[in-house]
């Protein structure tokens, strides 16, 4: 996965040439763009997503990739922008779920225009703290070691969830540590800039550093979106990024594919194999912009037809409209989250998928 054109050809023996990998490549993505699409319009309808996004490199241009990962599925989208408008863009402005992320403005103004729910990342409060034990001012240093024994408790606290004897005894925990936490944050509070910053943040975001308490099955931290934007990482480093357009959407497609077949238990190797048969296996029309063919009107007499070439491939990084909260039922739900399942169009490579996860 984490290879360049030229590595590929040294493990194949310079059998092929790197113009023929970048057909093959292209062929893939082609294969692979029903499925994209489909997780993508899948997206606003989930009820929980982590969000995080990395620098891209794209001939020396800096680009962003951000990451979207709910319970079933991994989406990688790169764009230019690092602001809110690509979260309206992917997930509309009537989302209904919830969104885990760290403190980065995109989220925040994305929260307050359009009252979208959000678990902001603990973990990141820790880093935070950390810095205010080792600020060089003795004031600081004693305030961040209150805060980090309060932090320290509370997930000590839950990572002990299943020793109380309920889940109304595990919340009333949580809360009372959370009680304490905010009560020091704000009592104890010197004054200097650094303790400031931190103790306006737990004051300002309350609900959403601590929503985790009042709803249940939901992370205090970000993590699942941190892990699953370090195979990108990996990748950038190795690669050095893309060179076009048609680089990025075959990053975009190959990265959701491995690692939504990872999450699901899939082999993306198998995966991407049905895909490639299905590109054969679909009439040669559809992949063709121009096609010539022959057709016998009722007079019997053959003339020949120009077909109309393809319209160009659109940038998936546009979505159509988000359709509004009441028309998201719990049918539809089912259908999205067996996204890689099936597809609702074609079919031929999502079939498979769904045949794998049947047991069929």
């Amino acid at each position: 996965m984490h290879a360049s054109f030229s590595t590929i050809r040294k493990f194949l023996d310079d059998g092929i040439s790197r113009g023929q990998l970048a057909k093959l490549v292209q062929k893939v993505s082609r294969g692979l763009r029903a499925s994209y699409e489909e997780l993508l319009h899948a997206l606003p309808s989930e009820p929980r997503l982590n969000v995080d996004e990395t620098g891209h490199s794209d001939r020396g241009r800096r680009l962003w990739t951000w990451c979207f990962r709910s319970e079933l599925f991994t989406l990688y989208r790169i764009d230019p922008s690092r602001g809110s408008d690509v979260l309206v863009d992917v997930l509309g402005e009537e989302f209904d779920g919830l969104l885990g992320c760290d403190y980065f403005s995109a989220y925040r103004k994305y929260m307050k225009d359009f009252d979208v729910r959000v678990q902001l990342c603990l973990a990141r409060r820790i880093r935070d703290v950390k810095f205010l034990i080792k600020h060089p001012s003795r004031t600081n240093r004693r305030y961040g070691e209150t805060l980090l024994a309060h932090l320290r408790k509370l997930f000590a606290t839950i990572h002990r969830r299943d020793a109380f004897a309920s889940g109304e005894s595990f919340r009333r925990t949580l809360v009372a540590i959370r009680n304490r936490l905010v009560t020091d944050a704000i009592m104890q509070l010197p004054r200097t800039r650094e303790a400031g910053n931190v103790a306006d943040r737990f004051a300002n975001d309350l609900d959403s550093y601590f929503r985790f308490i009042s709803e249940p099955n939901i992370e205090p931290t970000n993590n699942l979106a941190e892990q699953a934007i370090r195979f990108v990482a990996i990748h950038r480093r190795i690669t050095q990024g893309t060179r076009g357009a048609v680089g990025q959407r075959w990053c975009e497609r190959i990265w959701t594919v491995v690692q939504t077949c990872s999450q699901q238990g899939h082999s993306a190797f198998d995966f991407l194999a049905a895909t490639v048969a299905a590109q054969f296996q679909s009439p040669p029309s559809r992949h063709r912009c121009c096609r010539t063919a022959r057709s016998r009107p009722a007079n019997g007499k053959a003339t020949t037809v120009t077909s109309q070439p393809l319209p160009a491939e659109p940038h998936l990084n546009r979505r159509p409209n988000t359709p509004c909260k009441a028309s998201r039922t719990d049918a539809s739900r089912e259908r999205l989250h067996d996204s890689f399942g099936r597809c609702s169009t074609s079919g031929p490579t999502m079939n498979r998928m769904r045949t794998w996860r049947t047991g069929g």
